[in-house]
């Protein structure tokens, strides 16, 4: 239906509704009609009343007939609306949150579906974490690289080229909101207290910090889309593991140096957490389901 219809019909319904009322109410309250009326024979006023009433029930049909088919074209549009009703509108910072939510949601679930692709059968909930701290063994670079960027951020920038403008200008820096000049060093910072730094999640996890990629490519020696990649894939991991968790898989291990690179016997280690990290990735992969279902329904 073209947009004329949906605009121009209801309009016109109503008009044809108000001039047909305003017919139905002269034929009642026309007094010079009634005089008229009383000269004239039974016969001709039984005649004209059959042909009155005959002509109102047409009139009273089209109405409704109207009426009926001006809802009709309404109802698509009210129904749309209130569709549109029930779709919270996302801001540009909910579906970043609602992406990282499905992309760890998707994480968890490439481990276990890898697993019983090469064992035929459901990994333990012990197994998928062992293997998330074998993905960060292998990030253990950028993570080192992320410490000492933050730790020497104003010197790291300070020997960076000033940037200019098409104009030939010097760009003014801008210091990136994750930084803090007065928090303490990272340098001598266990995994635990590094994950739930500030700084640390700030770097790793908000849009991507193109000086921070230029150093962790150069600490590294990696490819710029390698490291892109390795930057958000460090983010994904220790953002899945969590602070609290950490510390409380380092208890049971015996400290954080068997847990990076996991030590042999890991998995038996923490056997005793195995009820909480099912919990635990089940809720992950619950909010990742949710929050891909948010992101379809908005768009």
């Amino acid at each position: 239906m073209s947009d004329d219809g949906l605009t121009e019909s209801p309009t016109s319904a109503d008009a044809m509704i108000g001039s047909v009322l305003n017919r139905l109410a002269t034929v009642e309250f026309d007094d010079r009609k009634d005089e008229e009326e009383e000269d004239e024979s039974p016969d001709d006023e039984k005649t004209n009343l059959a042909e009155q009433e005959e002509e109102e029930e047409e009139e009273v049909e089209e109405v409704n007939l109207l009426s009926e088919e001006s809802e009709g074209i309404d109802d698509p549009v009210r129904m749309y609306l209130r569709e549109i009703g029930k779709v919270y509108l996302l801001t540009a910072d909910d579906e970043k949150h609602l992406a990282r939510q499905m992309e760890e949601g998707l994480h968890i679930e490439e481990i276990k579906e890898g697993y019983v692709q090469a064992y035929g059968h459901p990994p333990s909930n012990t197994r998928v974490m062992v293997t998330l701290l074998e993905q960060w063994t292998e990030l253990l670079p950028v993570y080192k690289a992320a410490k000492t960027f933050i730790d020497d951020y104003e010197k790291i920038i300070g020997d960076k080229t000033p940037e200019v403008d098409e104009n030939g200008d010097t760009v003014a820096f801008k210091v990136p909101k994750w930084r803090d000049v007065e928090a303490p060093k990272l340098r001598n910072k266990g995994y635990v207290d590094v994950i739930g730094d500030a700084q640390f999640r700030g770097l790793v996890d908000q849009e991507m910090d193109l000086d921070f990629r230029i150093y962790a490519m150069q600490k590294a020696r990696m490819e710029e889309d390698e490291a892109h990649l390795a930057i958000v894939k460090l983010s994904t991991i220790t953002n899945i593991i969590g602070a609290p968790l950490l510390e409380k898989m380092a208890e049971e291990a015996g400290g954080e140096k068997e847990l990076l690179p996991p030590a042999p016997g890991l998995v038996e280690k923490l056997s005793p957490l195995e009820d909480q990290l099912r919990y635990h990735f089940d809720r992950i992969t619950h909010e990742g389901i949710k929050a891909e279902k948010r992101l379809t329904e908005a768009n």
